[in-house]
């Protein structure tokens, strides 16, 4: 500290110190660690054989608020993405389903529509004279009827 006549002294505070303001230090415009927090030195450390790497250290640096708030706002997107894309799914799935369900109806409705007209062709009512028209063939008269016994086997008896 050097004495000043002229209004207060200059301040003086370690380097370290985070209670300076940035404008009473000589060295603040480059204070970098009071803008971003700690920075890694320059220098590699010197280890001894076996012994494990400060360097990990420096990755575990405390996280402050701001860095906080940015990984829960993360977490928070992240989350609300993977709900938004499973809704997004499930509603294309319940489209996809609606849509089959109606071509299935469409399908029994022509299955029922086949089976009805396969009904009426194979009915006497169209077979007999579209047989008689194509194929000359008539219905037979009582007398053109001929009934053949069957054999019947020598061990069973007819009741």
């Amino acid at each position: 500290n050097r004495p000043s006549g002229n209004g207060p002294a200059a301040a003086c505070a370690l380097r370290e110190s985070r209670f300076v303001p940035a404008g009473a230090v000589p060295w603040a415009e480059s204070n970098r660690e009071s803008l971003f927090g700690p920075t890694r030195p320059s220098w590699k450390a010197t280890r001894e054989r076996g012994a494990r790497s400060c360097d990990f250290l420096w990755s575990m640096v405390r996280l402050k608020g701001r860095h906080w708030l940015v990984l829960w706002l993360l977490i928070f997107l992240g989350g609300a993405l993977i709900v938004v894309a499973r809704q997004t799914t499930a509603f294309r799935t319940a489209r996809r389903l609606r849509e089959l369900r109606e071509e299935r109806g469409n399908l029994e409705a022509r299955r029922a529509d086949l089976e009805r007209r396969i009904r009426i062709a194979s009915s006497r009512k169209v077979l007999v004279p579209l047989a008689k028209r194509s194929l000359g063939l008539h219905e037979p008269a009582d007398s053109e009827f001929v009934l053949y016994p069957l054999p019947t086997s020598a061990g069973s008896t007819k009741p």
